[in-house]
């Protein structure tokens, strides 16, 4: 059989197996034996050899034995301002510890960072590729604005002193630029933040894929831009680095987007494990988070607050839970305060279980500045308050949705004290309809206190077929209206109407609009009585009714 042709690389005028062909390429094709493999002119085999533009750090004066000056000037002369390597180029960094001193600004070029794997607990790290600050400097790596597609493989940066401002990576006003296999640790230091997508383009068309974030004193994560459309995808957020009390502020703070998508992550350990916090006149877009677990927060698990407006966002099997460490914690707190607050905030089964216990006043839900929420079959286990609910500030703003939810012994965690309590507020609700949720086994399932600040249409204040919670039994029973008057229920119950005929001949009844046959035989006392929903309607059309009673279901 004859033996197979070689391959010659762009740039080559022939096939090389030893060195590469004179003016060719850096990286050549060694195929005396075997599989055809590359290697560099140090005859160093390379996973991504035959790329035009791929270079090798160690061929650039940037070594493992370096002193952190000498890496740092290096680096800066390869991709800073006037950077020797080319637009689009990979620079690779083969394995090991390689120490800087000293931040670097990418010049107007797009790279791709690339090293042979991030450093992972209980492996050598001389086996993967480390980049470790050794000195504290303004963040580490910051991209020059508008040049955008770089990335970043395979790597691990490290922090082997404190850092107090800065990013590790300060995107700026770039357009996908990427994270795939990162690691940020620390390592005998912290990191102030790990990643900060600031910038009008920042995590726009923008990829964060299997990276772990650790070991840093603010935000592992800043979204700052209108343009914002990140996807975080297998992605470890940790905040908490050390003894309790050195909990980083977030995991991740969104100050504006336009659409986050996160899916399949952990973010734990920090004060608030996700902050949804916009300044004032921008906007949230929209969070949509899916299978994702947060997780041992020292203060509200979840946090939207802000004094812009978190809109269209949705949270789908996901798990909250806070830390011991600090008393009176909530899993989700939503404390918005302008009126476009926040609007189609949704979550939808999620567990929202006190895992660790924590003491005090604790709520599973806060809800004190929100509008169009629905909580629709979650578990709530294990709370002071399973949901503590009041109304938006502005009138009529707050339309709560509170269906098919587990409110209290779930998933092996105990009653709450109250499973839902209700609080007027400054301001009437829009709507709340609290249906078909089992309420059963809490000390008290239901705190009512809505006596004024109801929903103004009756038919929008509904609390119906909830097990523990209904029926409720007798509430206050309006006067016996005079001929042809309308009596609304505005209890927010399905009522049972039972009503006396007088001596004379029986009453008509008008219910809901309808006028119906006689009822003499059903509306007796004893009798099945007349079933009346929330915001439904009765009359009668002569006085012949004596008196009646009033049941809620």
């Amino acid at each position: 059989m004859a033996a197979s042709a070689a391959i010659i690389l762009p740039g080559q005028t022939a096939a090389a197996t030893t060195t590469p062909a004179s003016g060719g390429a850096s990286i050549y094709q060694d195929s005396t034996a075997g599989s055809p493999k590359f290697k560099d002119s140090s005859g160093v085999s390379h996973p991504l050899g035959g790329l035009p533009g791929y270079i090798d750090v160690t061929t650039q004066g940037i070594a493992t034995s370096n002193t952190g000056a000498q890496n740092s000037a290096a680096l800066t002369t390869l991709v800073g301002a006037s950077g020797t390597a080319a637009n689009g180029s990979v620079i690779f960094f083969p394995a090991g510890i390689y120490q800087f001193n000293g931040a670097v600004t990418v010049g107007t070029k797009s790279y791709i960072f690339q090293g042979v794997g991030a450093n992972r607990a209980g492996s050598p790290a001389t086996a993967f590729t480390e980049l470790q600050m050794i000195t504290s400097v303004v963040g580490f790596l910051t991209l020059t604005d508008n040049y955008w597609y770089t990335q970043f493989r395979d790597l691990t940066f490290t922090a082997a002193t404190n850092q107090t401002s800065g990013a590790v990576v300060a995107v700026g006003n770039n357009v996908g630029v990427n994270f795939f296999n990162v690691g940020i640790q620390g390592n005998g230091g912290t990191w102030f933040n790990g990643i900060d997508f600031t910038g009008a383009n920042a995590a726009n068309s923008t990829s964060i894929d299997n990276c772990v974030i650790q070991g840093f004193t603010n935000h592992g994560v800043i979204i700052n831009s209108n343009g914002a459309s990140p996807t975080f995808i297998g992605v470890n957020i940790q905040g908490q680095w050390g003894t309790s009390g050195q909990t980083a502020l977030s995991c991740m703070n969104i100050q504006k987007a336009g659409a986050v998508q996160i899916d399949d992550s952990d973010f734990i350990g920090a004060n608030n494990n996700l902050l949804i916090n916009p300044i004032v006149a921008t906007v949230v877009a929209s969070v949509q988070v899916t299978n994702t677990y947060f997780d041992n927060s020292n203060g509200s698990c979840l946090k939207i607050s802000g004094a812009g407006a978190t809109v269209r966002s949705m949270f789908v099997n996901c798990t909250f839970t806070t830390s011991a460490t600090t008393a009176g914690l909530s899993a989700v707190e939503v404390s918005t305060t302008v009126a476009a607050g926040a609007q189609g905030i949704d979550f939808v089964k999620c567990n929202v279980f006190n895992t660790f216990g924590t003491t005090g006043t604790t709520n599973g839900f806060l809800i004190t500045g929100a509008a169009d929420l629905l909580i629709s079959d979650c578990k709530v286990a294990g709370w002071t308050n399973g949901l503590n609910l009041t109304p938006h500030t502005t009138a009529a703003a707050s339309i709560f949705q509170i269906h098919g939810c587990i409110i209290g012994t779930s998933g092996g965690f105990g009653v709450n004290t109250v499973g839902i309590l209700l609080n007027a507020g400054a301001a009437a609700y829009g709507a709340l309809e609290i249906e078909g949720n089992n309420c059963s086994g809490n000390t008290t399932a239901l705190t009512n206190n809505l006596t004024t600040n109801i929903p103004a249409t009756a038919s929008r204040y509904r609390i119906t077929d909830n097990s523990g919670i209904n029926p409720k039994g007798a509430v206050t029973t309006p006067g016996v209206p005079t001929a042809g008057t309308v009596v609304t229920n505005t209890t927010g119950y399905r009522i049972q109407v039972f009503a006396r005929n007088g001596t004379t001949a029986p009453a008509a009844i008008v219910v809901n609009g309808v006028s119906t046959a006689n009822h003499n035989a059903t509306i007796t006392l004893g009798g099945n009585g007349i079933v009346l929903d929330p915001g439904g309607t009765i009359a009668f059309t002569t006085t012949t009714v004596s008196g009646w009673t009033w049941i809620a279901n």
